[in-house]
C-alpha cells in the first residue's frame, strides 16, 4: 500500500502544478460484470462464476504539440468487488502517457498512437499484489462517416508477490465501430492474446510440485497452476449516449483459451454507466 500512497500523491502534485495550463478530462462510472469461468478451469465442475462491481475514475491531461500531434497523460484508479469470492477483490492504479499523431488533415486521415503505462494492483489475496507495466501502439482510420476501424498491439508485464502471477502477455486487437444513430454506437472486437494464465482445479490427492500452489481463492482448496496459453476473444458492445456527459453500455464477450491440449472457455457480460466531464 506504500506504493499507492506515493502513486496518488504524485498524481495530486502533478495536477496541482499543471492545472493552470492543462486541458483536462475526467471520467467516472462503474460496470456490473458477470463472468462464468473466473477459475480458468477446463473441467465443468471446477468452473466458478460470480458477479462483481467495478468502479473507476480517471483524469486525463492533453497537450496539443502540433496541429497533428497530441500528448496525453492519464491517471486511472479502479476496483473490483465480488459478491461470493471476496479474495478476488482488488484496487489498482496506473498512469499512462502517450502521443497520438494524425497522418494528414480532415476526419478521414489515419492516426497512430504510442503509449506506455505503469501502476500497481492490490488484492485481498495478497499473493496477487503486482506491479504492472504495459507498452503498445494502435492505429485507426475512418472508413465512412459512420464506420471507424482500429487495430493495435500491447505488451504487458506483471511482477507479482508470487511466481504464479508474475506474467508476460502479448495481445493483438481489432475493433470496428458502427455509428447507428447520433446517440447509439455498435462495436465489434477481436483480440488474440499469447501469455500466462492461472488455472484452478480440484485435486483431492494434492501433493506439492513445481509450478503449483494450493489456494482458497474460491472458498474451497484448489490447486492453482500457471500455464502458457493462447486466447481468442470476440466482443460485441452497444453504447448509448443519454446526454452530452452520460452514457451506458452493454458488452458480451466470449473467450476461448487453449493450453496443453485443454480448452478454457469463458463468457463475460458487462453493463456499465459512465460520466464524462
Amino acid at each position: 500500500m506504500k506504493f499507492f500512497c506515493f502513486f496518488f500523491t504524485f498524481i495530486f502534485l502533478f495536477g496541482f502544478t499543471t492545472a493552470a495550463i492543462a486541458e483536462w478530462a475526467v471520467d467516472g462510472g462503474a460496470n456490473l460484470v458477470y463472468e462464468d469461468n473466473l477459475s480458468h478451469a477446463y473441467d465443468k465442475g471446477d468452473k466458478k462464476a460470480d458477479y462483481s462491481l467495478k468502479p473507476f475514475l480517471s483524469a486525463s491531461h492533453y497537450n496539443q504539440l502540433t496541429d497533428n500531434s497530441r500528448f496525453f497523460l492519464t491517471a486511472l484508479c479502479e476496483g473490483s468487488l465480488f459478491t461470493k469470492y471476496e479474495r478476488l477483490d482488488t484496487i489498482s492504479g496506473k498512469m499512462t502517457a502517450g502521443i497520438k499523431q494524425k497522418m494528414g488533415l480532415g476526419g478521414y486521415a489515419p492516426w497512430v498512437t504510442a503509449y506506455g503505462s505503469a501502476g500497481a494492483l492490490s488484492s485481498s489475496e495478497s499473493i496477487r499484489d503486482s506491479f504492472i507495466s504495459t507498452a503498445g501502439f494502435s492505429t485507426g482510420k475512418r472508413l465512412h462517416e459512420r464506420i471507424d476501424l482500429q487495430a493495435g498491439y500491447e505488451y504487458e508485464h506483471r511482477a507479482a508477490q508470487n511466481f504464479l502471477y508474475t506474467q508476460n502477455n502479448n495481445k493483438i486487437h481489432l475493433k470496428l465501430d458502427l455509428l447507428l444513430t447520433d446517440s447509439a454506437t455498435l462495436s465489434l472486437g477481436y483480440a488474440l492474446r499469447r501469455g500466462d494464465i492461472v488455472t484452478y482445479y480440484q485435486d483431492d490427492n494434492y501433493s506439492p510440485s513445481p509450478g503449483e500452489v494450493r489456494l482458497d481463492t474460491f472458498n474451497t482448496p484448489m490447486t492453482a497452476e500457471r500455464v502458457r496459453a493462447t486466447t481468442h476473444s470476440l466482443s460485441l458492445t452497444a453504447l448509448f449516449a443519454l446526454s452530452d456527459n452520460v452514457s451506458v453500455n452493454i458488452t458480451g464477450e466470449r473467450f476461448e483459451t487453449t493450453a496443453s491440449g485443454h480448452t478454457y472457455p469463458d463468457d463475460v457480460l458487462r453493463f456499465g454507466i459512465s460520466y464524462s466531464y
